[in-house]
């Protein structure tokens, strides 16, 4: 059940009650500017233990940095696993504060995007509101906020991966025939075939090709069965 907790200033209530409206919460609000986030842990926090989520508008707090940070991570000796949102509308990704909050293993963040239009902009931080109060930011998402993080390094690890992949052979689209021989007759050749040795050589191989083990199982299990009932028909036969 959603019923968060929206401490933020006025100028950003508005949109911030609206999404929470639009995933059926009803937030409890305290609206207005120069909170002190370290009032409210100490005298207002055990008043809010039960609401699902804690929305903190950064601009509407006296408490700025390293402060406001560790604030924050206070609020989880009174309650362990409280789902913290921080509005960030002032905030870009690189911001000293977004990467304490991150290092810090607040994750659910919501700030600008710099490289698109205000249109765009508004619309994605819309989005990652909804999954910040929904199911929580995606690390995708969150790790732009981390300083340490590098995408162009990420990017050429995908990029190396890709391409190791496709010299990857691909034994599906192969014509494999497999025989198993035996060097005398009743020494189990035919029990292995059946067995499961082969699917797991080829479930290695490719797991497409790994289905053409049930065809060979059941023409194997069919013609023990053929060649059973054919000696015992000739026993039948002999002893008429």
């Amino acid at each position: 059940m959603l019923n968060p907790l929206l401490i933020s200033r006025k100028e950003n209530a508005g949109i911030l009650r609206r999404i929470c409206s639009e995933l059926g919460a009803v937030p409890r609000e305290i609206i207005g500017e120069d909170w002190s986030l370290a009032v409210f842990l100490k005298r207002d926090l055990k008043t809010y233990l039960y609401q699902s989520h804690f929305i903190f508008d950064l601009s509407a707090f006296k408490e700025q940095g390293d402060e406001f940070v560790n604030l924050c991570a206070g609020i989880y000796y009174q309650k362990s696993d409280a789902n913290i949102v921080i509005y960030a509308d002032n905030c870009y990704p690189g911001d000293e504060i977004l990467d304490k909050l991150v290092h810090n293993g607040i994750t659910n963040i919501v700030a600008n995007y710099p490289d698109v239009d205000e249109k765009t902009n508004i619309s994605m931080m819309t989005q990652d509101l909804k999954e910040c109060i929904t199911e929580g930011l995606s690390q995708k998402k969150w790790r732009r906020f981390d300083k340490s993080f590098d995408a162009f390094a990420e990017a050429r690890e995908a990029a190396r991966i890709a391409e190791k992949e496709k010299e990857k052979p691909r034994y599906s689209q192969s014509n494999i025939s497999i025989a198993v021989v035996g060097a005398q007759g009743r020494i189990g050749a035919t029990t292995f075939a059946g067995s499961g040795i082969i699917e797991s050589f080829l479930k290695m191989l490719d797991p497409v090709i790994a289905a053409t083990h049930w065809i060979l199982t059941a023409i194997v299990i069919l013609s023990i069965v053929i060649m059973v009932a054919s000696k015992n028909l000739v026993k039948t036969k002999r002893q008429v």
